[in-house]
């Protein structure tokens, strides 16, 4: 029998070294519909709160200087610089 640890925290994540699915073109989708409202329906399990984990961890500032993008597609916009 093993243990499964479900981490929902990005910044955990990507400090603690685990392995993440690069979904961050996500962000470019959300930045791209400005005054629109998104709404995202995903079936239970399938990291609806790591992708919001995700997105705070890029726009919110407490978070600057961090390097938990680099390497990643949505490094790779004009827009997210």
């Amino acid at each position: 029998m093993f243990m499964v640890k479900l981490v929902s925290s990005y910044p955990e994540m990507k400090t603690k070294g685990y392995e993440v699915a690069d979904k961050t073109m996500l962000i470019e989708d959300l930045l791209e519909s400005t005054g629109m409202s998104s709404l995202y329906l995903r079936p239970r399990r399938y990291g609806k709160t790591l992708a919001v984990s995700m997105l705070d961890s890029f726009l919110n500032m407490r978070y600057e200087g961090n390097n938990w993008f680099e390497g990643t597609e949505i490094m790779g916009c004009p827009d997210a610089k």
